[in-house]
């Protein structure tokens, strides 16, 4: 989200190396307000369930499962440790 009037949409990276090297792609919308407002309720609602990483480096996953049924949310505390041993892939 550039405004409430503007949104860009892609890869692109802001830097010398994708301007340049990279094969990039960005798609700029400017003067369309209901497009606007429809992608700032979409980026709302995924960061409503996002991860929240604290200053202490700790992440609080509770977010995650906020609107889980009992059993979603035991295989996700579950499934938690066995998760966790593929961290280093992140």
């Amino acid at each position: 989200m550039i405004d409430d009037d503007t949104i860009a949409i892609g890869t692109y990276n802001v830097d010398p190396r994708s301007a340049n090297l990279n094969s990039e792609l960005l798609v700029i919308c400017h003067g369309n307000k209901a497009l606007a407002a429809e992608m700032r309720a979409s980026i709302g609602a995924r960061m409503n369930h996002a991860w929240t990483v604290l200053k202490s480096g700790e992440v609080n996953r509770d977010n995650l499962v906020r609107d889980a049924s009992s059993e979603d949310w035991w295989k996700m505390h579950l499934a938690r440790p066995l998760a966790s041993a593929f961290d280093f892939l992140l």
